[in-house]
């Protein structure tokens, strides 16, 4: 069975945050062609330098717009949850999804909270060892075999999303019986 992305990162937020880099990458790219014209090598090699920055900030920021945040991959869900090593969790400890609520606080808000979407895996009690991991609250929390991630963090969440991940685990259980 090959990989299933079950929820993707939000590419909202990773396409608005690629507007700094491009903006530095035009920054640059003025900078060294006026470095060029007025034979200014110093300018010339900061607009060099402005445009390597550009790059591996927009890499990276690329990087995130690929990276999923749970994936199917044969008998175990993956959970990025920050970063790219995911949390694994054998495919029959999953239950299922659901949709919740919460509050929120926005980033780089002063101290705004917004009531958003969440999504909440529910792991079964007896798996005790996937009880509990550490990671960023913003992202969401992860304790007493509940992992909810927040809506702001991942693609939109709806009733419909919810239900084809509930059936991609249940189709992925009764395939490996």
């Amino acid at each position: 069975m090959p990989d299933q992305i079950l929820l993707r990162a939000n590419h909202r937020l990773a396409w608005g945050a690629l507007v700094f880099p491009l903006l530095l990458f035009l920054i640059a790219a003025v900078t060294c062609g006026w470095g060029i014209t007025t034979n200014g090598t110093l300018v010339v090699g900061l607009g060099i330098l402005g445009l390597l920055l550009a790059l591996a900030w927009g890499g990276l920021v690329w990087l995130q717009l690929r990276q999923p945040v749970v994936v199917l991959k044969q008998d175990r869900l993956q959970f990025y949850l920050p970063g790219p090593q995911p949390i694994e969790v054998p495919l029959e400890v999953a239950e299922c999804a659901l949709l919740g609520t919460g509050v929120t606080e926005l980033p780089g808000a002063p101290r705004k909270d917004v009531q958003t979407r969440n999504i909440v895996f529910k792991l079964a009690e007896s798996a005790e060892e996937y009880a509990h991991r550490d990671m960023p609250l913003a992202l969401g929390k992860w304790c007493m075999g509940e992992v909810t991630i927040r809506g702001l963090y991942c693609e939109p969440l709806n009733l419909e999303l919810i239900q084809r991940i509930n059936q991609t685990l249940y189709d992925a259980q009764q395939g490996a019986k």
